[in-house]
């Protein structure tokens, strides 16, 4: 019972020591601010994200699952946007594509018109392609029609 004690008591004496070169508790508003600012996440992690709603987006209203859809559209338009908070340098290129790559989605989805939806999804993916490209990432190209969903939301 001894050794179970002691070694607690080490835990915690080794994270109290930790805790003492926090940062986040003793560093100035100035450290503070410039990790915080390095802490956030990149295009790149956002983008993982976005390409995720991409397909979600895709597969849910392909299976008339216009709630999901909408919800995946909503998700996808968040991140962009939080994407543009991260990387002010990239606001103007987000608002844009918010602006134009949207274009008739919502309004498809509230009627769950799937040519509608297609036409929009195919205009938002050409407007992915042009900010891709306009970014000097032309490389990173989308399919028109994702493989598979990847969310067990979507499994069938």
């Amino acid at each position: 019972m001894k050794e179970w004690i002691v070694l607690i008591l080490a835990g915690m004496l080794a994270s109290s020591a930790a805790l003492a070169d926090d940062w986040r508790r003793d560093g100035s508003d100035a450290e503070k601010l410039e990790q915080l600012i390095r802490a956030m996440p990149n295009t790149a992690a956002i983008m993982l994200q976005v390409g995720e709603r991409y397909n979600n987006l895709y597969w849910a209203a392909r299976q008339g699952q216009w709630e999901y859809a909408g919800y995946q559209m909503a998700e996808m338009q968040g991140a962009l946007r939080r994407n543009a908070v991260t990387r002010p340098g990239r606001a103007a290129d987000i608002q844009k594509f918010l602006d134009e790559g949207f274009e008739g989605m919502e309004e498809a989805i509230e009627a769950q018109d799937d040519q509608r939806f297609f036409r929009s999804f195919e205009q938002m993916r050409g407007q992915c392609m042009v900010c891709h490209a306009d970014s000097g990432y032309a490389f990173i190209k989308l399919p028109a029609q994702p493989p598979r969903p990847n969310n067990p939301a979507l499994y069938q």
